[in-house]
């Protein structure tokens, strides 16, 4: 492994996260190791879906999905680093940890980090409606960290945000879409696009109201997403 890329996190940043909800980082890792996380992505998504990227892209395309019934989907794959550990061991994961211990103001020991992936296949990745982390019942985590493997842009989902609206509380959200929540009655006319380059990341509190719209471009949008908390004691469940 080489050296961590350096990254910005200063006082000035953490006063705009706790302003704002939100942060746009312009990378956290390097060439190399998204080179690297690509491959490994790839993989999970072909063991823990039971398709390759390449072969959802391709399905999707001709309209021949089968996943959700051919509808338009996101590929959501919780915990992938319980079968490929090394993911623990990336300038991208350490990177994230320390990142959130700072804006949390904790040590790093004290951060859960668990890993996500999500890919919105090319022509058919669902929208992922206006909505809080924190509305969905049981949840625990303070903030997640969002990081691309592939251009993000508005048409095919980078995430869009609400600046402030993590001060508000938690807004009625109503089901959406049988599994998710969508909040209602979100004004977003002050929302921010936030287009990231492979690498980049954003991270965002667990009550700001963020978004992103249906892919419909022919490029696939892969990303992992680290949702963290603190514990209090160095036990972990």
């Amino acid at each position: 492994m080489q050296d961590r890329v350096s990254f910005d996190i200063q006082d000035e940043r953490v006063n705009i996260f706790w302003q704002q909800g939100f942060l746009s980082l312009d990378r956290i890792t390097t060439d190399d190791e998204i080179e690297w996380l690509r491959g490994i992505y790839d993989e999970i998504v072909a063991q823990m879906a039971g398709y390759s990227p390449a072969k959802i892209a391709l399905l999707a395309g001709r309209q021949q999905l089968p996943l959700a019934d051919g509808k338009e989907i996101l590929v959501w794959i919780p915990s992938p680093e319980l079968v490929f550990p090394q993911l623990l061991d990336t300038r991208f994961y350490r990177n994230a940890i320390e990142i959130a211990a700072h804006l949390l103001d904790v040590e790093p020991t004290k951060i859960v980090g668990r890993i996500r992936v999500y890919l919105k296949p090319a022509h058919c990745g669902a929208e992922m409606p206006w909505h809080q982390d924190a509305a969905y019942p049981g949840s625990v985590d303070l903030l997640k960290i969002w990081m691309p493997l592939d251009p993000a842009t508005p048409e095919n989902g980078c995430l869009h945000f609400i600046p402030g609206s993590h001060l508000r509380g938690i807004e009625p959200h109503r089901p959406y879409e049988g599994s998710g929540l969508i909040a209602e009655g979100v004004d977003t006319s002050q929302a921010v696009v936030c287009p990231l380059p492979p690498g980049g990341a954003t991270v965002h509190h667990c009550h700001t109201l963020h978004y992103s719209r249906p892919n419909h471009t022919d490029s696939q949008r892969r990303a992992l997403v680290i949702s963290c908390r603190v514990i209090e004691s160095e036990s972990i469940e």
